[in-house]
């Protein structure tokens, strides 16, 4: 089945971890070279455990492939390596201080009733 806006976000997860579309068939065992980009291109669909091989091979979460629901898992590791980067240059009066300043947030975040 073909998913609209499925390539583009393998496309996107394949990119973001700066993969050819060669390295993204290899290591998804794809068999035929160029499959990947008919993919992309939502030419052709996948089957279950295609998608989910790609996905691995890509370090990406299939439903968010599939889908696009929940978070790309480059973006958010991409997040999380900018934090601890900048976390890391802090001296270390000045990351203990920037931790307990985040528990602190985070205890009185779960006090607040969702809306």
């Amino acid at each position: 089945m073909i998913v609209k806006g499925m390539g583009a976000r393998i496309r996107a997860a394949r990119m973001a971890r700066n993969m050819t579309q060669d390295e993204v068939e290899h290591e998804a065992g794809l068999g035929s070279r160029g499959h990947l980009s008919k993919v992309e291109g939502d030419k052709v669909g996948v089957e279950a455990e295609t998608l989910c091989a790609i996905a691995q091979a890509v370090g990406e979460d299939p439903i968010w492939l599939l889908s696009g629901r929940r978070e790309m898992r480059a973006e958010t590791a991409m997040q999380d390596d900018l934090f601890l980067g900048a976390l890391a240059e802090l001296d270390d009066d000045a990351r203990e201080f920037l931790l307990a300043f985040l528990r602190e947030v985070a205890a009185r975040l779960r006090l607040v009733p969702k809306q």
